[in-house]
């Protein structure tokens, strides 16, 4: 059996460079914007710290089980789910439903989310910080969850305290 890979956020080692969405828009739509991005890096000013955030690749994700026009479907491919733009709506219930905050909106309102770029994430290949990896799920081990897990809700009660 194949172990399928994750993206890892090492909060700790991000510093708020934005290369991960620079990049990301870059490979998926060819410019230099990271409002069009699938990661976008949230800055806590209370603390000074720079969390990158993205699709979490659920096994039952939220944002497609809300989606009434059935435009979030499974590739198969690297266990990620894609975004059909000729059959969203432009409802937005996906960006509701998603418990991290892993859709994002363009400019134009267009829901995102990260398709790992082909099995190969270019915000984990090109972060200098190593704040974003690319692993097999057999090398994370329950203390990183554990880890992830208290980041999540610290994180998650600093976004309530700020209403958002």
């Amino acid at each position: 059996m194949t172990s399928r890979s994750l993206l890892v956020v090492h909060q700790e080692r991000c510093t708020g460079c934005r290369l991960c969405e620079t990049v990301c828009a870059l490979f998926h739509d060819g410019v230099v914007s990271p409002s069009l991005s699938r990661v976008s890096v949230i800055k806590d000013e209370i603390k000074g710290t720079d969390i990158p955030i993205l699709c979490a690749h659920c096994d039952r994700p939220a944002c497609r089980e809300v989606c009434p026009s059935r435009a979030i479907r499974p590739t198969g491919a690297h266990g990620t789910g894609i975004i059909d733009p000729g059959r969203c709506i432009g409802c937005r219930l996906c960006v509701q439903a998603c418990s991290f905050g892993g859709i994002s909106l363009t400019p134009e309102g267009e829901p995102r989310k990260c398709d790992l770029c082909g099995g190969e994430p270019r915000c984990a290949r090109y972060c200098p910080a190593g704040a974003i990896e690319y692993l097999p799920a057999s090398r994370i081990g329950p203390r990183k969850r554990r880890l992830g897990a208290g980041r999540l809700v610290e994180f998650v009660a600093v976004a309530e305290s700020k209403g958002v």
